[in-house]
């Protein structure tokens, strides 16, 4: 019986995709770049590339927050001063509270059960930030684990050998991770033998063999699934 759920926030349980696209279509109108959606998803596939090669262990975090921006503006062949945009970016980003429809009813029904703590891979003031602006940090009793706070990432096996330990080391089939990443989350509960939840909340295709021994398709359906 599970007693621990450790949930990954961004596109899990905070609408990061919102947040984001907010966020740079503010910073590219600052900047004179045109804010339409073709290059919304033009900067959202260079950053989401950044951050699958830092967790693959290709590249150190501080190459990602600049060096994005740089390629951005590669791409779109114009010349713009890449730190103060991507210092921008970090202020506009850090309002970005946004979560999906169902995340406080989830929350508020799973806390009075079980001990929740949540795990992510953000950057620490911006994730601390967006966190005190989505209303939803008092439903993590057991922590929440930034992975610059703690100078360990998902989906090393010390990351979550460092929460484990911080709940009391119960036992491992005491807890549950539940995330969108198969490349963090899933990746990283399986690291250290957790059972895990993949949370497809954007209808991402799914391998045909999956590490996860659940896979939901909105929030409303984890209670069940999962049997909380």
């Amino acid at each position: 019986m599970y007693k621990h759920l450790i949930f990954d926030l961004d596109d899990t349980l905070l609408d990061f995709k919102t947040a984001e696209a907010s966020a740079i279509k503010q910073v590219m109108a600052e900047f004179g770049i045109d804010p339409n959606d073709e290059n919304v998803e033009l900067y959202s596939g260079i950053n989401l590339s950044f951050w699958k090669r830092f967790e693959k262990g290709e590249i150190e975090r501080e190459k990602i927050f600049e060096g994005r921006f740089i390629e951005f503006t590669k791409a779109l062949k114009i010349s713009i001063d890449t730190r103060k945009m991507s210092q921008k970016y970090f202020e506009a980003l850090s309002l970005g509270g946004q979560i999906f429809p169902y995340t406080v009813p989830l929350l508020e029904y799973l806390y009075k059960k079980y001990t929740l703590s949540a795990a992510t891979n953000g950057a620490l003031i911006t994730q601390k930030r967006r966190i005190a602006a989505s209303g939803i940090g008092g439903y993590f009793k057991g922590g929440i684990y930034i992975s610059e706070e703690i100078g360990l990432q998902k989906p090393q096996k010390e990351y979550f050998e460092y929460i484990l330990n911080a709940l009391g080391n119960p036992p491992k089939n005491q807890v549950l991770v539940l995330g969108d990443s198969l490349s963090s989350d899933i990746l990283g509960a399986n690291n250290i033998s957790f059972d895990c939840c993949f949370v497809n909340l954007r209808g991402q295709a799914v391998p045909q063999k999956i590490n996860a021994n659940f896979v939901v398709n909105s929030l409303e359906e984890i209670p069940i699934v999962c049997g909380l």
